[in-house]
């Protein structure tokens, strides 16, 4: 299916979908590239397998229908399963209703296809979404719950960190959520051996390249962003083990984010930016909602980013994960044409 297809009806889904937590009393969800990604991936494969596909995993839903479904219907049909839903049972398994109105969750990706046999293929991807115990109760409220009451903070157990709007709202003391780890992230472990003011050097050096060839301002290293992205590569490198987004924020605003990965030879500034750059062929400068797999190159050349900061974190496994945050974040729905601009 063509790009501009998927772009739209993912647009629109997200827009009834938000109308659904809203209603629950959730605060919405924001389009995520890397969960497009991972979620357009995952509908391409199924559309050449062909196979049944009946997903295990708690951030993902999958749908499959003969006919073109509007995105009004399909967030319909997914909401309908809240009719089996009960409130007072923590014992149930997530749902596509429970995944769609999760508390916690703050990023979607979407991704569709179209198999050999004219299905239609639907992937959403939700971030983040646990299973431990209670988390249920926690994080699905019922229809007409305020938004107020869900972000009401416990006052029966003030030995938990207060999750409410209100402190959303309030400026950031520390840097993020990730500034203390457990004991099983040791976050004052440093990648031995590894360069890492060599490496900002080229990274801030090929964005602006980049960026100059793209009209452009340079960007300028944010040490405060450094740190953000430092802490959060730790985060990638012991605990997730993976690439996920974060949802990060400096100045009480969301940050951009870039993210690499490689395994045994070290990563570079030149080599990780210009991974992300590459993405320019596919990239519609005719369009104003962006490109699915096109994130990264539309951020490193993002004409309102002033500033940004780099992480790079290597694990006991040899994986080095990279983290890149820009500030002003760019990617805005609606302002790619004012903000990427034509070599």
């Amino acid at each position: 299916m063509d790009k501009k297809t998927i772009i739209d009806f993912k647009f629109d889904l997200i827009r009834q979908i938000n109308k659904y937590r809203n209603s629950h009393g959730v605060k919405s969800l924001r389009s995520d590239y890397e969960n497009d990604r991972i979620a357009q991936n995952l509908a391409d494969q199924l559309s050449q397998n062909g196979s049944q596909y009946d997903t295990q995993n708690l951030e993902e839903t999958v749908y499959s229908s003969r006919y073109l479904l509007s995105p009004i219907n399909l967030a319909k049909i997914l909401y309908s399963e809240n009719s089996n839903y009960n409130y007072n049972d923590e014992n149930q398994t997530t749902s596509n209703f429970t995944k769609m109105v999760w508390k916690n969750s703050d990023l979607i990706g979407f991704g569709m296809q179209k198999d050999s046999y004219n299905n239609y293929i639907y992937v959403i991807k939700y971030h983040p979404i646990e299973n431990n115990e209670g988390e249920l109760q926690k994080n699905v409220f019922p229809y007409g719950t305020k938004y107020s009451e869900t972000f009401k903070p416990n006052k029966n157990d003030p030995s938990k960190k207060k999750d409410n709007y209100i402190t959303r709202n309030k400026p950031l003391t520390k840097y993020n959520d990730y500034s203390k780890y457990t004991k099983k992230e040791p976050s004052k472990k440093k990648t031995t051996g590894f360069d890492i003011d060599k490496f900002c050097l080229e990274a801030l050096n090929a964005h602006n390249y980049y960026r100059r060839i793209h009209h452009a301002r340079p960007l300028t290293i944010n040490k405060q962003l450094s740190k953000i992205a430092d802490n959060y590569s730790k985060r990638l490198a012991y605990t997730i083990r993976g690439l996920q987004h974060s949802s990060n924020r400096y100045n009480n605003e969301p940050l951009g984010e870039n993210l690499y990965y490689c395994y045994g030879k070290e990563p570079t500034g030149n080599m990780t930016t210009k991974n992300w750059y590459d993405e320019i062929e596919d990239y519609d400068f005719n369009s104003d909602w962006g490109c699915s797999g096109c994130g990264h190159f539309t951020q490193v050349i993002w004409k309102g980013s002033k500033e940004v900061g780099f992480g790079v974190t290597k694990n006991n496994r040899g994986q080095y994960f990279v983290v890149a945050n820009y500030f002003p974040a760019g990617n805005t729905i609606g302002t790619f044409k004012e903000n990427v601009l034509r070599p």
